[in-house]
């Protein structure tokens, strides 16, 4: 699998899209090789890393987030290996909270994987992130502020295993260990 997502981005068909790039479905695959060998994960991690596509100029994207969306699924999935390299890989996506915030549209469940991951990394920084960002005008559960607050509650609340079962839901991908319906 890591083979074919090798040439995939190496023929640049590769692309930002928020959620199915190469480097978050090498990264959704560590838990396999972690199932087949604990010790080819660092290799396989290093391997889904260097999948990463270079930054778009400012309108290189196809869409507006998903540089930052594929950016916090992929350290969503490096944390559980590497917390602290999977901080420097949300970093840039951090950043760009406030100006993603500032629309509904933008705010979708790719962004609330930003949250997650923050919450994951560093609960304090994720409760940090969730304050910085504007009030919402109501209650109501989609508007940014109280999505990203959800998000964070609910990952802070998961434990153990059953975390990363539960997080894999934000790559929208097939979990590995878990059985098909």
């Amino acid at each position: 699998a890591f083979s074919h997502l090798q040439q995939i981005v190496a023929s640049r068909r590769d692309h930002f899209d928020g959620r199915h790039s190469a480097v978050i479905v090498a990264a959704a695959l560590l838990p396999v090789a972690e199932l087949i060998d604990p010790e080819l994960v660092l290799e396989f991690l290093w391997q889904a890393i260097s999948f990463r596509l270079p930054r778009p100029t400012e309108h290189g994207s196809r869409q507006p987030g998903a540089v930052e969306q594929t950016d916090a699924a992929l350290a969503l999935m490096v944390a559980r290996y590497d917390r602290s390299l999977a901080a420097s890989i949300l970093e840039p996506a951090t950043e760009q909270l406030p100006t993603l915030a500032k629309s509904v549209l933008q705010w979708d469940r790719g962004m609330n994987t930003l949250i997650a991951a923050a919450a994951v990394i560093d609960p304090h920084q994720a409760v940090e992130l969730v304050e910085r960002m504007p009030d919402d005008p109501g209650l109501a559960s989609h508007t940014p502020k109280n999505s990203a607050r959800q998000s964070a509650a609910a990952t802070l609340a998961l434990r153990d295993q059953s975390r990363w079962r539960s997080l894999v839901q934000y790559l929208d991908l097939w979990p590995v260990d878990i059985e098909d319906f």
